[in-house]
C-alpha cells in the first residue's frame, strides 16, 4: 500500500509480464518521461532492440534480478540488480538501477522496491550494493542517502551531459549489506 492508499504488487518480472497489457510499451513510454537523469536517453525507435535486451536479462536470473511494481496490472516501477558472476573477484558486488512512473513518485514505492532488492541481494550472498545518480537529482539523493543509508564513494566530474547542454556530476554510492572484516 502506497502513502496515497493505492495498492501495488511487487514481484519478479517474467517475460509474460512485459507482454501482458502491452506492459513493455507502457514502461518504455513512461521511462522516456523520467530519463532526464539517466545516462542513456530512451528513444522510441529503439523499443524492439531494448525489448530483446530486457528479455535476455530475464533469461539469465543468476546475473539479473528484475523486480517490477504493478498497479492494476500495469508496470509502474522497476528495479534491476546486476551481478557479474563471470568476474569472480567482483561477484560479491551487485549493481542496481531503479525507475518509477512519474504518477507514483513520492509515495514510498522507491523505498519499498529498494528494500525488496536488498533482500534479494542478501539472499544471493551479495556483500555490497553499488549504484549512481546525477547530483542534480535531489529526489534520488534523499532516497538513497537519507532513507536507504547508502554512502557516497566518489564522484565523476562532467559525468553526464544533460538535455539542456549543461554537465553534471555522477555520484557513486554504495552500501555494505553484511559486517565483514576487511
Amino acid at each position: 500500500m502506497l502513502k496515497d492508499t493505492r495498492k501495488v504488487i511487487i514481484k519478479h518480472i517474467e517475460i509474460e509480464d512485459y507482454e501482458k497489457n502491452n506492459n513493455f510499451e507502457f514502461y518504455y513510454t513512461w521511462r522516456a518521461q523520467v530519463d532526464t537523469f539517466m545516462t542513456r536517453k530512451i528513444r522510441m525507435e529503439n523499443l524492439e532492440q531494448d525489448r530483446k535486451k530486457y528479455s535476455e536479462f530475464l533469461e539469465n536470473p543468476e546475473e539479473h534480478v528484475i523486480l517490477g511494481a504493478f498497479h492494476n496490472n500495469r508496470l509502474i516501477g522497476l528495479t534491476a540488480l546486476h551481478i557479474e558472476l563471470t568476474k569472480e573477484r567482483i561477484a560479491h558486488i551487485g549493481h542496481w538501477g531503479i525507475m518509477i512512473h512519474p504518477d507514483f513518485h513520492n509515495n514510498g514505492l522507491g523505498t519499498e522496491l529498494l528494500t525488496q532488492l536488498e533482500k534479494e541481494a542478501r539472499n544471493r550472498g551479495i556483500l555490497k550494493l553499488e549504484a549512481s545518480y546525477v547530483s542534480k537529482n535531489k529526489a534520488a539523493e534523499k532516497l538513497y542517502l537519507e532513507k536507504m543509508n547508502y554512502i557516497i564513494e566518489g564522484r565523476k566530474i562532467l559525468g553526464i551531459k544533460l538535455d539542456d547542454g549543461t554537465y553534471d556530476e555522477i555520484v557513486l554510492i554504495g552500501k555494505i549489506l553484511y559486517n565483514i572484516e576487511v
